[in-house]
């Protein structure tokens, strides 16, 4: 499985990628998240996503629909210690799995403000922190109070303190300070907590963060995991169209980063082509995402058999017979064997719902012919075909029994005519370009081999008479 854990000053990519290969989780670390960044990383079908630090203030923070687009995608979210701790407390109720203290307190109505785990920090390799998040100050009092350092109420005053602040400005130093400052506690016991904190400060955030890599990993070990299942119906709003229409890149860290075209860059190059490539490309696409709608509204439940059946469509379609040819064609386009299984499965209910609706769709084949202005030309050789054959007396023929062997006519049609260097599995070529089997295909070819033949003759004798 991959996972993609958006990260920063909590847990620093160096720490986070030691952190996770002790969990046993195969995962790729990005930078603190914004809005936007979840939307994309799904785009890439990982198996999951952890959260822990984000943006915010200065940049759109990570909004709460791109996390349940993401679960309704398939995707596993995760989130702890920082942005990751409040979003997963925000939607929880709809499937956010949430780790650790200070989820929890935000969970059970403990802590409310944003500002618990927010903290400043640089943006270099390791983001340093210049302050210190309210919720590390309040786990670190706690400790020193337990411990017998401070009393309760020299505790609740450190805490008052802190909490006061502006976020950037709370560091231990100024909280001791203004306690000094204020008289409000004891100078002993002040000087005491000052001389323990070196070595008795907890970082709950940080805590936090180890303990969702390590729940990932458990959960996800490198098996097929199970797409996310969710209860919620997803509504495509206009404000949702307008957020993901603005994605933008998916920066990942210089070490360990991802090595992808991202969405904006590939449709540009789409676009660039000149020709209809894109609104083919947008069509399909569009067709698929309502076949994958049509197939929950429907609860259709894919059998273990059906998703192999879809599986070896799929491979005898593109030639991926060899033991390794899967492998090598998921490294070709991106993806990771566990998304590959993903994509046969959205194939496999796009084949479902193709033949629940065919009737419908074959009724508005030629509108669409018509809108993209090919119906005229198509028309006129369907009826000429069809009027030279019936003057021949086989409107129908079989490949079987032309006086030409199938294989040569076969070899006529992919290798001649469409310039492919060899003969596909026909079986599983026919199904790709819609034919009910290979026999259907094999007809059709039979047809077209006689008319062409046919023309190609009737051509031959018009230029020899002149």
């Amino acid at each position: 499985m991959t996972a993609f854990i958006f990260t920063g000053p909590t847990l620093g990519p160096a720490d986070a990628a030691a952190a996770a290969a002790a969990a046993g989780l195969d995962a790729v670390f990005l930078p603190p998240v914004a809005q936007g960044d979840v939307y994309r990383a799904a785009l890439r079908r990982p198996t999951a996503i952890g959260i822990v630090d984000g943006y915010f203030e200065r940049v759109p923070a990570v909004w709460h629909k791109e996390i349940l687009w993401a679960m309704r995608e398939g995707v596993h979210v995760y989130g702890s210690a920082s942005m990751g701790a409040l979003r997963a407390a925000e939607l929880h109720a709809f499937g956010m799995v949430g780790v650790g203290e200070v989820f929890e307190a935000f969970l059970d109505g403990r802590l409310e403000d944003d500002d618990e785990v927010a903290v400043a920090h640089g943006t270099s390799t390791g983001y340093p922190t210049f302050s210190e998040a309210m919720v590390n100050i309040r786990a670190t009092v706690a400790a020193a109070a337990e411990s017998g350092v401070v009393g309760m109420g020299t505790a609740a005053e450190l805490v008052r303190i802190a909490k006061g602040l502006f976020y950037p400005d709370r560091t231990f130093p100024v909280v001791l300070r203004r306690a000094v400052a204020e008289g409000v506690a004891d100078a002993d016991q002040l000087d005491a907590f000052a001389h323990w904190l070196p070595d008795g400060r907890r970082d709950q955030k940080r805590d936090d963060a180890v303990a969702m890599l390590r729940l990932m990993g458990e959960r996800h070990d490198g098996d097929a995991a199970e797409p996310r299942r969710v209860a919620f119906t997803f509504e495509h709003t206009d404000m949702w169209e307008v957020v993901r229409g603005q994605a933008g890149r998916l920066h990942g860290h210089e070490d360990g980063a991802p090595e992808a075209v991202y969405q904006d860059d590939l449709v540009d190059e789409l676009r660039l082509r000149g020709d209809n490539s894109y609104a083919w490309a947008r069509n399909a696409a569009m067709v698929r995402l309502l076949a994958a709608e049509e197939s929950r509204r429907l609860a259709l439940t894919l059998t273990p058999s059906a998703l192999e059946d879809a599986a070896e469509v799929f491979r005898r379609a593109r030639g991926l017979l060899g033991p390794d040819a899967v492998a090598d064609w998921c490294a070709a386009h991106d993806i990771t064997v566990d998304q590959w299984w993903r994509l046969v499965d959205r194939e496999a209910r796009l084949r479902w719902v193709r033949e629940v609706t065919d009737s419908e769709v074959r009724e508005g084949l030629a509108d669409e012919l018509r809108l993209a202005g090919a119906y005229p030309d198509l028309l006129a050789r369907a009826r000429q075909k069809r009027s030279l054959l019936e003057r021949q007396g086989q409107p129908n023929p079989a490949l079987s029994a032309l006086a030409v062997p199938a294989d040569d006519v076969l070899r006529w049609y992919f290798c001649d005519r469409l310039g492919l260097e060899d003969v596909p599995d026909t079986a599983a070529w026919s199904l790709t370009q819609g034919f009910a089997d290979d026999e259907a295909f094999r007809r059709a070819l039979a047809r077209e081999y006689c008319f062409a033949t046919a023309t190609a003759t009737a051509r031959e004798g018009d230029d020899g008479g002149l």
